[in-house]
Order: C-alpha cells, then structure tokens, then sequence
C-alpha cells in the first residue's frame, strides 16, 4: 500500500526462466521505484543487496540495474496465485511474494541468455551497499599453485552465482552451506566430483534443490574451473565467521 502512493503498477511480459514459458506480471518499475524511495544516490552506488526470506541474498551491480529493465512484480496476470513452479527445483510450487525482481527480457537476448540469475524472489529488502565492505571476507588472495587470474575470474563468477545461497568464511546468501569454514569444500570433494555438482547437481542427487550452473553450455566447463580455482584459493584464506546482529 505505502508503493502504491508512490508510484502505479505496471504490466510487463518476461520470459520466466523458471518455467521455461513467457509470463506477465503486475509490478513497479524498480529504476523509478529505487528513485522514489532513494532519490538519485541509489545510481552511484556499487551493489544492490537484496534480503529474502527463504535466506538468499544476492547482490546485484547497479549498473546492471541503469542498463536494463528491471520490474519488482507482486502479482501474476496470468493467474491468482502469486507462486511459480520452479523446474531449476524438481517442480517445486515456490511462493514468490511480497516481491519478485524480473527483467523486461523480451527482445534482449543478451538478459534471456543470463537465466534465472539475478531474479531474487520473496524478497523482504533492499539495501544499497559497497560490496567490498559488506563482504570483506571474500575477496580471493593470491595463493601459490593457484592461477591467480582463474580464482579473480571465479570470484566474479561466485559472487553472481553462488553467493545468493552459500557463504565463504560466513559471508553470503544463507539458503546453502557454508562452502569454506572450518573446512573448505576442496577438502570434501574429490574436484572431479565438485565439478559435476557444480555444473548439473541433479546428476549426483536426483532431488536436490540447487539448480544447474545458470551459464552457456559452451561457457559451463571454463566458468566452473574458474570458481573451482577461487574455491581453492579461498581454502588458504580461512577466516572465522562474525557473528552479525
């Protein structure tokens, strides 16, 4: 009710990746709505942080946010339950409220190329933050026997699509286990394995809620080494997670 005073709904098409099929949804332009609530400073900021309430927490570049068309939905047009059935989830029925981010996708092959990255749902807030100060325990390091610039490629690759539901020595999306404090998962997993998992989980656990790596199948071997090479470098880099009020 409080949105709805600053600002009307609107109808937008996406293609929902999540059901493999186009929808419509009833939802504010986020840009205007960010500039409602924030005013201009919300454009110079770095990252997004978006708090949802099945504990995934994804942070999204503003920059992404100036380029493209980014919609907060609350409702579905097509029917009266705000719920998809996520196919990334063995089917599951998912609520998607208060609020759903979508991409006007239609016509830009370069956002439906992304997938579901970066479409958090249930989300319960919004935060403008600096990434390097809301998770500075991230940041790789350089390690020797690790290609530094694999691991720095990786870092950038984890922060887009593993961070949402895991953390790294306590920082990240809390959906996920911990991937590396007090033991790295390197130190779990045979690689071989890792990289299985990573690229289609649903190979290894026919029922398991982690959805496929979200990149092109020709990109998905590079990427997946690229994150491996972070997680290892993240395995000499152990810090004890703080606790957060």
């Amino acid at each position: 009710a409080e949105l709805d005073k600053l600002l009307p709904l609107a109808d937008v098409k996406t293609f929902e990746h999540h059901e493999d099929a186009f929808r419509d949804w009833s939802a504010f332009p986020f840009a205007e709505l960010l500039t409602k609530v924030y005013g201009e400073k919300w454009k110079t900021a770095e990252e997004l942080l978006f708090t949802c309430s099945d504990g995934y927490q994804p942070s999204v570049p503003v920059a992404k946010l100036k380029e493209f068309s980014a919609y907060l939905a609350v409702a579905r047009k097509d029917q009266p339950e705000f719920t998809m059935t996520n196919r990334f989830q063995n089917g599951a029925k998912v609520v998607l409220g208060p609020y759903y981010l979508v991409w006007d996708n239609v016509g830009r092959p370069e956002l439906k190329a992304e997938g579901a990255a970066d479409q958090p749902y249930q989300v319960v807030a919004v935060d403008l933050i600096e990434f390097k100060d809301r998770f500075p325990a991230l940041a790789p390091i350089i390690v020797k026997g690790v290609d530094t610039k694999a691991a720095k490629r990786g870092f950038l690759a984890f922060r887009k699509h593993c961070i949402t539901c895991h953390t790294v020595n306590g920082e990240g999306g809390q959906k996920g286990p911990e991937l590396n404090y007090p033991v790295s998962v390197m130190e779990l997993w045979k690689e071989a394995w890792l990289r299985k998992w990573i690229e289609n989980p649903a190979a290894i656990r026919w029922n398991t809620t982690m959805p496929p790596l979200q990149v092109a199948e020709k990109e998905k071997a590079k990427v997946t080494s690229e994150i491996v090479a972070y997680l290892r470098a993240m395995e000499k880099n152990k810090v004890k997670p703080v606790v957060k009020p």
